[in-house]
């Protein structure tokens, strides 16, 4: 593989769309431009599927959403590593904002200090969206 050039597969949205941030891994004329920080994201998939089988059916939906707040930020990333643009990378930003006021919610859900249903739910988008 040679250097990441104009006849790379994601070149031109790289070139038109670059990412603000850039990690320190050479970037590959491939269809997965950075490949240790994009393949290190399948561990998150790997317990993202664990955590899904082990809070199937639990009584507090938080711990449900917990599996798929995994896949998320795993997903995200790995798409965003593979391809190296704007585009995808707000699409990870997103993941991990996600998973990390997912983790706030919790603690605040532990202090009973979070409200429940759809009040829940909304005020959760709102940080995660705003």
């Amino acid at each position: 593989m040679g250097a990441f050039g104009p006849n790379c597969f994601w070149y031109w949205l790289y070139e038109n769309y670059p990412p603000n941030i850039l990690w320190c891994e050479e970037r590959l004329c491939s269809l997965v431009v950075t490949p240790f920080n994009t393949w290190t994201n399948l561990a998150y998939l790997i317990v993202a599927i664990y955590a899904w089988n082990k809070t199937r059916g639990h009584p507090n939906a938080l711990f449900r959403f917990f599996s798929q707040g995994l896949f998320w930020v795993g997903f995200s990333s790995l798409v965003y590593h593979a391809s190296l643009n704007f585009f995808t990378q707000i699409f990870d930003f997103f993941g991990m904002y996600l998973f990390s006021f997912l983790l706030i919610m919790f603690n605040f859900e532990r202090m009973g200090k979070w409200p429940t249903g759809a009040a829940g739910k909304r005020r959760f988008w709102m940080w995660v969206c705003g």
